[in-house]
């Protein structure tokens, strides 16, 4: 199925494939635990990791004006809650996204 990584490391938005089971999401995030960030339109959300603040995070993003940490994987959801195919494109989400390392974040806070 079709995904959406926001890759906050690389400041890169892509379109990839995956199994659409949890060790996928892992694998794509680079994480153990998976959190909902936001539900977005068309029936897609946006999953991060959950312990991403825990971690010490150097990268980041900022998506419709929450700033996350680590890396980001947009996909579907259907009628009955099941996860499938994103339907926003990359284009999409590229309009929605900042990408800051550490110190740049330390400059806009603490400006």
């Amino acid at each position: 199925m079709k995904a959406i990584l926001i890759n906050a490391t690389e400041r890169s938005v892509k379109e990839v494939d995956i199994k659409g089971d949890l060790k996928s999401w892992y694998d794509q995030i680079g994480c153990d635990m998976v959190e909902v960030a936001c539900y977005l339109p068309s029936s897609n959300m946006l999953l991060v990791d959950e312990e991403g603040m825990l971690k010490s995070p150097t990268h980041f993003f900022e998506f419709n004006k929450n700033v996350l940490a680590g890396n980001g994987l947009i996909v579907g959801t259907n009628d009955d809650g099941d996860t499938s195919s994103a339907t926003l494109s990359v284009d999409d989400i590229l309009l929605n996204v900042k990408f800051y390392d550490k110190q740049e974040l330390h400059n806009i806070i603490y400006q």
